[in-house]
């Protein structure tokens, strides 16, 4: 199963170019957020970065925001013949979005909130910090049994007592950083 996650820190992201709402999304998306908050407008965003993480997993493409089509219940992402399920998360100044091929029944996620905005290197340790702590609680397992380990640039928890490869997607932006895992069947 593939897994993708974005995180959008509201707040980092304003002061965009005044058309890149028209720049990113399709037509109908594009009439919807004319009603809504802008909170919507980073829900796409988000949405399309994550389904982008996920189908990149079977192989490079070019990333053309607006090719990608997020349903208007924020349910689903499409790009071209596939179709990935959306989970989004929309509060304060923060917006999460997670997709998966599969079931979402299996698939976790931890987030954190800095209190500034860090470094890169900081943004980057801790989210692979959330990672094992999310996999230590799952799994119950001590933190000497896991590794986080790339594969073709894609982020796995090893669980070396099991010879187990779980799937795991990283994201940070601003003042936020999450995690996703997907859990074995």
């Amino acid at each position: 199963m593939r897994l993708g996650n974005d995180i959008v820190d509201i707040s980092a992201a304003m002061g965009q170019h005044p058309r890149f709402a028209q720049r990113i999304l399709s037509e109908e998306e594009y009439q919807r957020i004319k009603a809504d908050d802008e909170s919507l407008l980073w829900a796409y965003w988000a949405a399309k970065e994550a389904a982008y993480k996920a189908v990149c997993q079977r192989g490079r493409i070019a990333f053309s925001p607006s090719a990608w089509e997020v349903s208007a219940e924020l349910s689903r992402v499409r790009f071209a013949d596939e179709t990935l399920f959306l989970r989004v998360e929309r509060g304060g100044d923060c917006v999460f979005a997670e997709v998966t091929d599969g079931n979402f029944a299996k698939v976790v996620h931890a987030q954190t909130v800095f209190l500034v905005a860090p470094d890169p290197a900081t943004e980057r340790a801790e989210v692979r910090r959330l990672a094992l702590a999310l996999g230590q609680d799952q799994l119950g397992l001590g933190e000497e049994t896991l590794q986080i380990r790339f594969e073709e640039g894609r982020p796995y928890l090893w669980v070396e007592s099991q010879s187990l490869r779980l799937p795991l997607s990283f994201t940070h932006h601003g003042r936020y950083a999450a995690c996703s895992l997907l859990l074995p069947s």
